[in-house]
């Protein structure tokens, strides 16, 4: 009997361990991937460049630091804005072949949709629709995009932030 319970100790030592070098190698990696976003924005001298690093940085942060991620979509949304998508037809912008527009048309969608998902964790369901709106009505322009890629990944985008808007509308009791 007490050899088994030195095996089950060892065993259970030898668990611990392994999980908390684990955690420690998770923690590290996330951090240095947090590290080298942040030197890739210092160092981007391209929209396009700084708005991913943003983004990327958005991901890294929106479960751990959310107020942090608003600020950061915010910076996307102005970069992207420099570009004066809202002055234009979205159609004319997905479907032409200038692909720096498009990636930063996405970015501005995919800026506008994380501060939605931000806000709508902070119950201010306003402004967490009309954030999701804006980057719907991109999602919804993609959908019509020649380029099969695009137009697919539209549809999931469309589909995501639609469900989102339903999820806040049936929270205020909207919808049952």
């Amino acid at each position: 009997m007490k050899i088994t319970v030195i095996k089950y100790r060892k065993l259970y030592l030898l668990l611990c361990s392994t999980f908390f070098i684990l955690y420690c190698s998770f923690s590290f990696s996330q951090q240095n991937e947090i590290d080298s976003l942040k030197n890739l924005l210092t160092n981007a001298k391209q929209d396009t460049t700084r708005v991913n690093a943003l983004l990327g940085l958005c991901g890294s942060y929106y479960l751990s630091n959310p107020d942090t991620v608003l600020i950061l979509a915010e910076q996307v949304i102005k970069i992207c804005n420099k570009y004066h998508f809202s002055d234009v037809k979205l159609d004319g912008i997905v479907d032409a072949n200038d692909q720096t527009l498009n990636n930063l048309l996405y970015a501005n969608a995919s800026g506008l949709y994380f501060a939605g998902f931000i806000l709508h964790n902070k119950n201010d369901y306003p402004n967490a629709i009309n954030y999701y709106q804006g980057a719907l009505k991109i999602f919804e322009a993609q959908k019509k995009s020649p380029d099969s890629t695009i137009a697919q990944q539209g549809k999931k985008d469309a589909t995501t932030a639609l469900s989102a808007i339903g999820l806040i509308y049936q929270k205020k009791g909207d919808i049952k």
